[in-house]
């Protein structure tokens, strides 16, 4: 009677035990390349022949559990049972003293390969094994001369009986590991787990007639760069292209950064299993980069990694992507796709031991990574990436850092003096725009703006509802082609507001782009004229990147007003930064100065800011160390640890007249911070709270409003 493995979900076609194991096993070795494999041997200190040794117990043995009569009543009758369990308990004395103090680690990879660990887990399972699983594990030694090519010298021998019962602590093994002995445990379990986990998916899709993509094809960036956009190479990208260490890139916006750091990253790639990972602070900004990158790259080698990636799928492609995608969902947020673009918090929470951590790390062991617009991260972020470039330098990642407003502090904070930097001077002799500070609000000074309306103009506000004010000024005032952008609009309709400003350049018609600081950041839009809420420096800097960005002869213009509240930014930073603006054409390298002043007196002066930022780096520096001791390194995560400073922890609102009308999933959210008395109480349908329609309306043009006079939003969220 031959045991079966698997059944086909779509044809109930089913699938026996040796050729699931065989499919698996193909597919383990696929995934093991000798550069991956070769470092994490160097780093453990453990043979490499070893470690491919537990690649082969771990995928032989790990369906071996479905050899019981309770499996085979899951597969008859939808019964529930737990073979990997079943499996630990047959295997739970066996050891590798080759790999030292962690010859036991074998357990923990085979009972999570469908569910990860937590802290008590135990093995506790009583079932029946079939005559025929023990015919199938006498066959490993033959199996194992068949995959590594060699004779096998592990005798292994199991005691098959009904009833087996076996009770263990299965990581008491582990508890007394050194964090660094803890760190190596991580290595070792994510990566031959890692394997396992993909090995075993790759199989499954193919059983399904699913084929995944997860390597690159022929890939010559340079070539289809100037196929496709009759590209120069500027010469930092020249030196990019041929560099193969870590990187430091100070280049100003709208000169080609990305496309520079894509070919350093390509010219890095060390065989068919290695990873791009591009990571940038905002969905947004993520979106928008993975639609670039889907253009260089064919866009099966391409993820989206973030919490609405879903939505952006959904309302941009067509059905035949759509149904592809839904059954690569899974496989496309481990970062298994040749190239990931995502946000940088979804690329650390990772490193937390959070969902299928093991794949993803066994990808960052071989993977090259790019983190733009790093000058976006408040301080207790950039204290987590402190610790992560010390991990990454251990784990031989190679990162490139890009920024055009990069303080000196910030980078002596974070040690990367031991980066390369690469920087073009003459791209910073360039005077793209005018620059006037203006004593007054700006809301008092509409009269003036409404003066610039032949240009494109973009508008800056500090606050949602102060942006919101001025859009309806301006909109009561007779203008016609003006748009609103901020936060507090639903996932599915950011996609369609950034569609329509960024289609509204193609019109060849001036218009008006009121917003808040979310165009900061890699919004790629050009205007011809800018009115702004006074700002830090480097928020500035990324402000004034959205004018004139093509650095053109026609000069752009560029006003800064005071403000009349500091919120949400630091009062001592704001008047710091107003004084040290000068009005007049600059140059891209005197907003370096200016950025460098700024920071300099700040650090100086205001002592209780300058610790404060300290001991928000320093709580963002122990991030990673708490979740290695207290999980061996290997354990999943339960506890959620905010990577960035935020006071008020943002959450998921569904509109009341959405639930009503059964619109329940993510892509119908705003993200907010609501006080109780804002919303309903809780539904049991849903896991959103429901905002309250007495407070609150909603529209496509204005996104989320207040009803109420005495309800200011802007002190509840910005």
């Amino acid at each position: 009677m031959e045991i079966i493995a698997k059944k086909s979900k779509i044809s109930n076609q089913t699938q026996d035990l040796k050729t699931h194991t065989e499919w698996v096993l193909n597919q383990a070795f696929g995934l093991t390349d000798e550069y991956t494999l070769d470092k994490v041997s160097k780093i453990i200190g453990v043979k490499s022949d070893t470690i491919k040794d537990l690649i082969f117990f771990s995928c032989y043995f790990h369906d071996l559990g479905k050899a019981t009569l309770n499996f085979k009543n899951t597969i008859e009758n939808g019964a529930s049972s737990n073979h990997a369990r079943y499996l630990a308990s047959l295997l739970i004395d066996f050891e590798m003293k080759e790999l030292k103090e962690f010859s036991k680690i074998l357990i923990p990879i085979i009972v999570s390969h469908h569910r990860l660990l937590d802290k008590n887990y135990v093995i506790n399972y009583n079932f029946d094994f079939l005559k025929e699983g023990e015919e199938f594990f006498n066959e490993y030694k033959a199996s194992y001369e068949k995959i590594l090519k060699k004779p096998c010298s592990y005798d292994i021998s199991l005691s098959f009986k009904k009833d087996y019962t076996r009770f263990g602590y299965i990581l008491d093994d582990f508890a007394d590991l050194e964090d660094d002995e803890k760190l190596k445990l991580k290595i070792l379990y994510a990566y031959v787990s890692g394997i396992l986990n993909l090995a075993d998916w790759l199989a499954s899709a193919k059983f399904e007639g699913v084929e995944l993509s997860f390597v690159f094809k022929e890939c010559n960036l340079t070539k289809v760069l100037q196929n496709k956009f009759m590209f120069q190479l500027r010469d930092f990208q020249k030196e990019l292209s041929c560099y193969n260490e870590n990187v430091l890139v100070e280049i100003p916006t709208g000169e080609g950064k990305t496309e520079g750091s894509l070919l350093w990253a390509v010219n890095l790639i060390k065989n068919k299993n290695t990873k791009i990972i591009y990571t940038l602070p905002t969905q947004a900004t993520s979106n928008k980069l993975y639609e670039r990158v889907c253009s260089l790259f064919c866009k099966d080698e391409c993820g989206l990694v973030h919490s609405g990636a879903d939505v952006l799928v959904e309302e941009e492609y067509d059905d035949d992507f759509k149904d592809k995608y839904e059954k690569e969902r899974l496989f496309i947020k481990s970062f298994n796709k040749p190239i990931t673009v995502c946000t940088i918090d979804s690329y650390l929470y990772f490193l937390l031991n959070y969902k299928r951590f093991n794949i993803v790390f066994k990808n960052y062991l071989n993977s090259i990574l790019i983190i733009d617009e790093i000058h976006s991260y408040d301080f207790k972020l950039l204290g987590f990436l402190k610790s992560f470039f010390k991990l990454a330098k251990k784990l031989d990642i190679k990162i490139c850092i890009m920024s055009a407003t990069l303080p000196k502090k910030t980078k002596e904070y974070l040690e990367i003096n031991d980066f390369h930097l690469i920087r073009q001077d003459d791209l910073f002799d360039k005077q793209p725009n005018k620059l006037i500070k203006k004593e007054c609000l700006l809301e008092d000074d509409l009269d003036f703006v409404l003066s610039k309306q032949d240009k494109n103009i973009l508008i800056i506000k500090n606050t949602v509802n102060d942006a919101i004010r001025v859009y309806e000024k301006l909109k009561n005032s007779g203008v016609s082609n003006i748009m609103l952008y901020h936060s507090r609009f639903k996932k599915c309709d950011k996609a369609i507001k950034e569609n329509q400003i960024f289609s509204k350049p193609k019109e060849n018609k001036p218009f008006i782009l009121v917003a808040t600081q979310i165009v900061e950041v890699s919004f790629d839009i050009d205007f011809d004229v800018m009115f702004s809420d006074n700002a830090p420096i480097d928020a500035l800097i990324q402000r004034f990147g959205r004018v004139n960005r093509k650095k053109s002869e026609n000069l752009g213009e560029i006003f800064i007003y005071k403000t009349a509240k500091s919120r949400p930014y630091n009062e001592n930073i704001l008047d710091i930064t107003f004084k040290n603006l000068q009005n007049g054409l600059y140059s891209l390298k005197m907003l370096d100065e200016w950025l460098n002043l700024v920071y300099d007196e700040v650090f100086v002066n205001n002592i209780k800011f300058k610790n404060n930022l300290f001991d928000n780096s320093r709580k963002g520096e122990r991030i990673f160390d708490d979740v290695l001791e207290t999980g061996y390194g290997i354990l999943k995560n339960d506890e959620y640890y905010e990577l960035r400073d935020i006071k008020l922890q943002t959450q998921e609102y569904l509109l009341y007249d959405d639930f009503m009308n059964e619109k329940k999933s993510f892509k119908y959210t705003v993200s907010f911070y609501a006080n109780q008395k804002t919303y309903t109480p809780d539904f049991n349908d849903t896991k959103f709270k429901i905002l309250n329609p007495d407070f609150f309306e909603y529209s496509l043009e204005f996104g989320l409003k207040s009803k109420k006079s005495d309800i200011n939003l802007d002190e509840i969220y910005l």
